[in-house]
């Protein structure tokens, strides 16, 4: 029997006192984040303390969903849509739940807000009307033409920033004006892959066919990370040494992963050879290598999310072991900033703390 849980505070909020400055800085984290999405069809909505986590939303009905979050509003809609599916919203505040509008057939890969509203992808179109979507009042309007892979667009400050395909340049659509122009070319014909916007800026991740400094193969793919600022007009390219995971920009850094062999000076924890979440400083173009992704009770196979807060980012992803029949359960963990190793988070019990 398909089944649906929404849990809400009933109780109002206490109005927030004026307190001195130093007592305000001392304010707890408070990051909204989404679970893993599963293939049981269970997707729900936290809140991250730094210590613990508490569910504000979950929805256990068979569907698979793209969702995302803006300020205190869930946007979600069905993976797999059909004929008469909705794209939603659910206020984390007050629990109100409401029907934003009506999707076309097809797969909602990716929801994202920009000003203008809210934007999705949309693939495997049976009427081939793939591409992206701005929600205006109640009925979609196409404003990219293209077969978009998930991850490959943004919504940043005005602008819907894309590539229509691995080895197209980036493009903009303008939500004030409707105009879409190629902002940056790809003479190299890259193979493109991930993007992301900070700053005046616009990163994504490329690999780049060139000469193998050893004899065999004669070319081989190199990985970097690409950087295009749009009011200088300047651009660069650096080397990556783990491209198989997505990255993330925040606040004038690079968040990536990468495999690290250990031991080494100053390492107490496990030999061999373990991932570690590192960031670049875009600024000084230094390394920092945070800390290990250590998880208790199996291997860790995906690290999907990023979601940063004021001090720190909350990362999630599945773990497998082998008494584990159910294919792997999720695993969510908090990194201050600056530390050197991350909170495993656990499951607080539902109370008015939970919407902070």
């Amino acid at each position: 029997m398909k089944r649906k849980v929404l849990r809400f505070a009933s109780a109002m909020f206490a109005v927030l006192l004026l307190c001195p400055l130093s007592s305000c800085a001392e304010q707890r984290e408070s990051i909204y984040f989404l679970s893993e999405n599963n293939m049981l069809g269970e997707a729900a909505v936290y809140r991250c303390d730094g210590e613990k986590y508490y569910e504000l939303w979950s929805q256990a009905d068979g569907e698979i969903y793209a969702r995302c979050i803006d300020g205190d509003t869930l946007y979600y809609a069905p993976y797999y849509s059909a004929e008469g599916s909705e794209l939603r919203s659910v206020n984390l505040k007050t629990g109100e739940n409401k029907t934003v509008g009506k999707i076309p057939d097809g797969r909602v890969r990716q929801l994202a807000v920009g000003k203008a509203g809210v934007y999705f992808l949309l693939n495997f179109s049976s009427d081939n009307d793939n591409g992206i979507y701005l929600m205006q009042g109640s009925e979609p309007k196409r404003v990219a033409d293209a077969d978009i892979y998930f991850g490959n667009f943004v919504c940043y400050d005005g602008g819907v920033y894309y590539f229509a395909n691995s080895l197209s340049g980036i493009m903009r659509y303008d939500e004030k004006s409707g105009i879409t122009q190629e902002i940056v070319g790809n003479e190299y014909e890259d193979d493109i892959k991930y993007i992301a916007c900070d700053g005046d800026s616009v990163f994504w991740m490329l690999f780049r066919t060139e000469p193998n400094t050893n004899r065999y193969p004669e070319t081989v793919a190199n990985a970097y990370f690409a950087q295009y600022n749009m009011k200088t007009g300047e651009s660069q390219t650096f080397a990556i040494d783990y491209p198989d995971s997505p990255f993330w920009v925040n606040d004038g850094w690079i968040y990536s992963t990468r495999r690290i062999d250990t031991p080494f000076e100053g390492w107490e924890g496990p030999n061999g050879s373990l991932d570690f979440f590192a960031r670049r400083s875009l600024k000084t173009q230094k390394d920092e290598i945070l800390g290990p992704m250590l998880v208790t009770g199996g291997d860790l196979s995906t690290y999907k999310n990023l979601t940063f807060g004021q001090k720190g980012f909350v990362f999630s992803g599945y773990v497998f072991s082998e008494e584990d029949v159910t294919g792997g359960h999720p695993v969510y963990y908090y990194y201050p900033y600056g530390a050197t190793k991350c909170v495993e988070l656990s499951l607080a019990e539902y109370s008015d703390e939970a919407h902070g």
